[in-house]
């Protein structure tokens, strides 16, 4: 099901369209050839479960973890909300990823996959062109709590992945997902 329909519009020079022959060689050397890959309209619905709860709750979160061979923890409080309620952003978004991890991580699960967002990069300075990876949160915390909120999370998965031991490997995979798509 990797089609490009409704990603872009078809006037756009990234529509993709129906991938056909070529697109199919492009999109199997693509998930052989990566680290992580974002299938934006893929349905999974018959190998993976969707548990919906609140990741505050720990006993909640080690029951939905248990028996998983991978985690992927999508489960966040996003703006507005979360810039209104920052300290409940901070318990969802931070304590809640750090419950996750500990939960897999004592259930013996393989793989943590943890979505975070551009928004922990903050925001690009005038002129200084587009942020990557190597770019620091630059905003105070009260102006962008989900941003700040968010790169309090990776640090918890940072911590969890340094903590890592032979005997107690999850690897883990940080993704800052904003648009996906892909384009040759």
């Amino acid at each position: 099901t990797l089609m490009g329909l409704g990603a872009f519009p078809a006037t756009d020079k990234r529509f993709l369209g129906m991938l056909g022959m070529h697109g199919t060689w492009e999109a199997n050397n693509a998930m052989q050839n990566c680290d992580v890959l974002l299938a934006v309209g893929a349905r999974f619905d018959d190998r993976v479960e969707v548990l919906w709860g609140d990741v505050r709750d720990t006993a909640a979160v080690q029951n939905a973890v248990s028996g998983c061979d991978v985690v992927i923890h999508l489960a966040a409080m996003i703006p507005p909300l979360s810039n209104e309620q920052p300290e409940l952003a901070r318990q969802v978004n931070v304590e809640g990823t750090r419950n996750v991890l500990e939960a897999a991580q004592a259930a013996g699960v393989r793989r943590v996959v943890f979505t975070s967002s551009v928004g922990a990069l903050g925001v690009p300075a005038p002129d200084a062109g587009l942020l990557d990876e190597t770019a620091s949160f630059n905003l105070p915390p009260a102006r962008f709590p989900y941003g700040h909120s968010k790169v309090l999370a990776e640090a918890e998965v940072q911590r969890a992945v340094a903590a890592r031991t032979p005997s107690t490997k999850t690897p883990k995979i940080l993704s800052r997902r904003g648009s996906a798509f892909w384009s040759r």
